[in-house]
């Protein structure tokens, strides 16, 4: 990586603080005895993705960096800048929809079935 990459930003620390907090929690939620393997592949699933959701993150706001179209860290967004791939996220935290991947497909999939159920996960 570039000169960046040993200085921590404010963001990517407390992005790495949530993503070990969620891992910590799904070890504690493993050693309890009303233990569902289900949902655990499910957390660890969720886990992943939000992973690879920082790292896209994090790498299209070094790109700005490097056009001159923002500052940083801190990260400061003008109005006019925005990080398109994450609409989709944003669309489906208001309509409640699952952000892991595979829970989206069987979700929709219900849904088409006429299955769905609102405020299920």
């Amino acid at each position: 990586m570039g000169k960046g990459a040993s200085a921590r930003s404010p963001l990517d620390t407390e992005v790495n603080r949530a993503l070990k907090l969620t891992k910590t929690y799904w070890r504690k939620a493993r050693r309890r005895q009303d233990y569902d393997a289900r949902a655990d592949q499910d957390h660890m699933e969720l886990h992943e993705w939000l992973q690879q959701l920082k790292d896209k993150v994090m790498s299209h706001l070094e790109v700005l960096m490097q056009k001159g179209e923002i500052q940083g860290p801190p990260y400061i967004m003008p109005d006019n800048v925005e990080l398109t791939f994450l609409r989709g996220f944003i669309e489906r935290q208001a309509a409640g929809i699952p952000h892991n991947p595979r829970l989206r497909r069987a979700y929709e999939q219900n849904r088409a079935l006429g299955l769905g159920q609102p405020g299920s996960r």
